[in-house]
């Protein structure tokens, strides 16, 4: 089973939670005679619920069958964070409202997806339906027809949700529009909030310094001079060390990076710089998404046949963020770096296996899931290895940014 979370954003555009993307990488026939939801994969991504919402730390959205809700499956998920989103048809069956209105009683929440036909909720929901999220879809309803959807939705007290908005520019129209929240890509198209100078500087310098070690030299002067010379630098490698609990209270930061040594110090550091691009963009997400890509490509491109150095991997995934963040183009940043053909190429075309390798975890990200089994194939990966190096990068971002702890 291939999963992702895609951030949803209120409508101060902050995530308050994720929507649940899948698809079974094998995918099993229901037995004759036996309802959908006995399908394999169907069960298989509802598992994942529970482990899922512990990872992201925050609420899930997730789609679920009427053959899922009538074999009781939902049950066992009353302490969980969840919406549950069915098709519209859904609600229209007897049988199917009787245990969506026992669980909506029990404060499950629900929510309308209205995703394969396009067609929008057209009467007022019963009392305790009211409230639930309908699904529409920004790529497959024009602009116009989506705002006034929305407007409609709003007369009948059915606020809508909006997937797949890729953009800032579109993001923002439909949020002011009246949309309860949009999800689409960690770092959509149209660039970034105006940020600040110093801050932008600050994590520039971060991340180019660290790429001078991506071909493997041992860390030098230089990497220390990041925060001798720079208070902010300083305190985001302290939250670091707590984070990864390699520090010792009370200890000074002097003595911490003595007993660490500097390799250690370098992968402290690139917590730091997915931290300090987060802040640079006005956006938490950005850096759990430039340490999740860290992570994951150097995790991932073990299945290369000549793997490139693992720095180089783990720079590839940050510096791929770099140019949402800051606002640097991509090819700006080349210019910056040592040219290291591998690196240059990541950053660039993208024809070699890391920057393939790139390429894949962007569609995990999204859940493109025709493309990530495509580049799988490319790059003679197994899905599940795949699947298996992106949740672990995840988790272990989320652990060294401090945003949660968790076994899932």
């Amino acid at each position: 089973m291939l999963t992702t979370l895609i951030p949803v954003r209120d409508p101060e555009e902050r995530v308050t939670g994720y929507f649940l993307a899948s698809t079974a990488i094998a995918r099993t026939p229901a037995a004759a005679g036996r309802p959908a939801a006995t399908d394999v994969g169907e069960r298989a991504r509802v598992e994942q619920v529970g482990p899922l919402t512990r990872l992201a730390g925050k609420p899930l959205i997730v789609p679920v069958s009427a053959a899922m809700v009538l074999d009781g499956v939902l049950t066992r998920f009353a302490s969980t964070e969840a919406t549950w989103v069915l098709p519209l048809a859904a609600f229209s069956d007897d049988a199917v409202r009787r245990v969506i209105d026992r669980l909506a009683a029990s404060e499950f929440r629900f929510g309308i997806d209205s995703r394969a036909d396009g067609n929008p909720v057209r009467v007022r929901l019963p009392e305790k339906l009211e409230g639930s999220v309908q699904l529409l879809d920004a790529a497959a309803v024009p602009l116009p027809k989506l705002l006034d959807t929305m407007a409609k939705g709003m007369v009948l007290g059915v606020p809508c949700g909006i997937l797949n908005v890729d953009d800032r520019a579109t993001r923002r129209r439909l949020l002011d529009a009246g949309a309860v929240w949009t999800c689409g890509r960690a770092l959509p198209r149209g660039g970034r909030t105006i940020g600040d100078r110093v801050t932008d500087e600050r994590a520039l310098r971060v991340v180019l310094t660290l790429a001078q070690y991506s071909d493997g030299r041992p860390p030098d002067d230089r990497l220390e001079a990041l925060f001798h010379d720079d208070r902010t630098v300083a305190e985001a490698l302290v939250k670091a060390l707590h984070a990864s609990k390699l520090g010792r209270p009370g200890r000074p930061l002097s003595q911490e990076v003595a007993a660490l040594g500097r390799d250690a110090l370098l992968n402290l550091m690139v917590i730091v710089g997915a931290r300090l691009l987060g802040e640079a963009a006005r956006d938490p997400e950005v850096a759990l998404a430039a340490l999740r890509r860290a992570r994951a490509a150097q995790r991932i491109s073990a299945v290369l046949e000549s793997p490139p150095h693992p720095r180089a991997c783990t720079m590839a995934g940050l510096l791929s963020t770099v140019d949402y963040a800051l606002g640097v183009s991509l090819s700006e940043v080349a210019e910056m770096i040592p040219r290291t053909p591998v690196l240059l190429d990541a950053l660039g075309a993208r024809q070699r296996g890391l920057g393939e390798v790139l390429d894949l975890i962007e569609a995990m990200e999204v859940g493109w899931w025709d493309e990530v089994l495509g580049r799988c194939a490319l790059l003679q990966a197994s899905p599940a290895v795949v699947a298996d190096g992106w949740r672990t990068a995840w988790r272990t971002a989320t652990e060294e940014l401090g945003i949660v702890r968790t076994e899932g």
